[in-house]
């Protein structure tokens, strides 16, 4: 099972439609490698916290972009690399998610408690 990622990227102002031709050669490069693509975020154009400086410009305004995959550590590198490469991309960041399967309640989990009834309570024993 490949690991999870969250790269979180910082785009120039744009539209919506140049944000999808500029996100899509990444998501392509990813699915080439095997990697699974689960969810992608885009946000409105915002006013960044501070100026950034990227590619010999400085920015102010800016659009985030969020995308969750799946991927090898192989192919994130080849992603990475193409973010570098980005002339649109102000910054990215990337976040390796927990494995979530091994936090899941199973039936060897001790420490679960069995689901109580709140009905009507039990009758007291007769002496």
């Amino acid at each position: 099972m490949a690991p999870s990622y969250e790269l979180s990227l910082i785009y120039r102002a744009m539209d919506k439609t140049q944000l999808a031709k500029t996100i899509r050669p990444l998501c392509e490069h990813l699915l080439q490698r095997g990697s699974i693509i689960r969810n992608v975020q885009t946000e409105n154009n915002t006013d960044l916290p501070f100026r950034m400086r990227a590619h010999f410009e400085y920015h102010t305004q800016g659009r985030y972009a969020y995308l969750k995959f799946d991927a090898s550590p192989e192919a994130m590198t080849s992603a990475l690399d193409l973010c570098r490469l980005d002339q649109n991309l102000i910054r990215y960041n990337v976040f390796k998610q927990p494995d979530i399967t091994k936090y899941s309640a199973g039936p060897r989990c001790k420490h679960m408690r069995k689901p109580t009834s709140a009905a009507a309570p039990k009758p007291a024993a007769a002496e």
